[in-house]
Parts: C-alpha cells; structure tokens; sequence
C-alpha cells in the first residue's frame, strides 16, 4: 500500500510540474528572464530595433509605368473589333498609329496588359487553314495552350467568345521560349534553337482530360500555378481578354511568358 501511494504522490507531483512549466516557458530560457523574454515576445511592449525616422523611403517597383490607370470598356471593345477585323482580312496584328490601346504595366510582383501585340490586349483567333504552332510546328487551327509553374493568370474576357479548356495535360508539350522578338519580321516561336529557354514555363497542345467552359465577354478566368489552359476561340469572332499575371517568386519576371 505505501508503494502505491508513493507512485500516486510522484505522479501527482509530476504533472503538476510539468503544467508549470509549459505555462511558464520562457522563465528556463537559459540567460534570459521572464522579465525581459516578455518585453521582446510578441506579448510584451516591444523595443524597437530600429529607431524611428522621417520619411522612411517606399522602395518602388522601377518599372516603365507606375501609377493608377483607367481603362475605358469602349476602348477595349474597339480593340477586339479592330484586331478581329484584321484577322479576318490577314492583315498583321500590329497595332497601327491612331488605334486604341492599352499601356501595360510591368512589376516584380504582377503585370497586366503586356501583349507582344501593341494593343496590350491578347487576341486569339480559329485559323481558317491550319498551320505550324507558335512552340512545337504542331499543325493546328489554333494556338498553343500554356502552363506556368510560377504564376497565376487572371483573364477577363472583353470581346468575343469561345471554349476555355483548363486542367488535364497537355500533349507535345515543350519549355517555353522568349517570345519577344530580336528584329523586324522575327516569329515570336517555333524558332528552333535561337530563343532562350524559359524553365517554368511550358506550351504545347492539344490537352487532353481537360475541363471546357465556355466562354464570353465579361467572363472572368482564374487559372492558378501550374494549371495548363488552352484558347479555342469562335471561328471568325475570335476571343480577346485582358490578362493579369501574378508572380509567386519561383522565377524573376523576365522569365514569365
């Protein structure tokens, strides 16, 4: 009996020591006092580490256009006009002096409104007659569908419609190229070996296993990291949006396509 009252009394005693001390943490914190752990936690007053000063500095984003923007949904719409129009006429899809359009801008975090157009709109077109794509030379009525390890997209549609095709996988798929172009009448892709590889970011097509929705102006398309997504525009109505790339850090911004 005296045996088990002893266990009873050393079980007792320790759980009583051991609620103690998980309440009371930093009081065994070797060289410092409860006093002076509770003034630098997250609980205590706090000291500043760095003393205040007078208009500290805001580190802005150095890019070629910093400041609000308001877009006018007129505008948009005559884009998609006018890019449908030369489109259906085979003209090139450059922007031309006196047409409208949007001045893109470009940060460490996120841009929007970048297009290799001018327009700063995207426009995806159904080609009458199939040709090479733009990354594999796949023989297609359509573009190539994308796929960016690194960064979200956020499409608003602002004229015409189509099919928008997300998940699944995409077939012949092949690491992104840089599509800006190093002189007059250079393709943006399909160059072989003369373009700088872009690791993360991946074209290619058809998808297979994938999800359609179908799609019109005002819609709005949240495609996350690593999400393949592919345009099957109207035929001859074609599909324009705007686009809106958040950067999630995994590469810097010259890398996203």
């Amino acid at each position: 009996m005296r045996t088990v009252l002893l266990l009873i009394v050393g079980a007792v005693t320790g759980y009583l020591t051991s609620a103690w001390t998980t309440a009371n943490p930093i009081s065994h914190q070797a060289g410092v006092s409860q006093s002076s752990a509770a003034v630098r936690g997250r609980g205590g007053l706090g000291v500043p580490d760095i003393p205040p000063v007078p208009n500290p500095p805001l580190y802005p984003d150095t890019a070629l256009v910093n400041r609000p923007m308001h877009y006018r949904a007129a505008d948009l719409r005559r884009i998609h006009e006018i890019r449908k129009a030369k489109a259906l006429r085979g003209v090139p899809p450059t922007w031309a002096p006196g047409e409208p359009r949007i001045e893109g801008q470009l940060f460490r975090t996120h841009q929007f409104g970048v297009s290799s157009s001018g327009y700063g709109l995207t426009f995806r077109q159904r080609h009458r007659q199939p040709r090479p794509s733009q990354a594999n030379g796949v023989m297609s009525h359509y573009d190539d569908g994308d796929q960016h390890e690194g960064v979200t997209d956020f499409v608003i549609v602002v004229g015409g419609s189509g099919r928008f095709v997300v998940d699944g996988e995409i077939e012949n798929r092949e690491y992104g190229r840089n599509p800006r172009p190093s002189g007059p009448g250079t393709p943006p892709r399909n160059t072989g070996n003369t373009r700088v590889l872009l690791p993360g970011e991946f074209h290619g097509q058809p998808i297979r296993n994938g999800h359609s929705y179908d799609t019109k102006a005002g819609d709005w398309l949240i495609v996350p990291p690593g999400v393949p997504h592919w345009w099957l525009p109207t035929p001859d109505e074609g599909m324009t949006y705007l686009i809106l790339k958040v950067n999630i850090g995994l590469y810097p911004p010259a890398l996203i396509d």
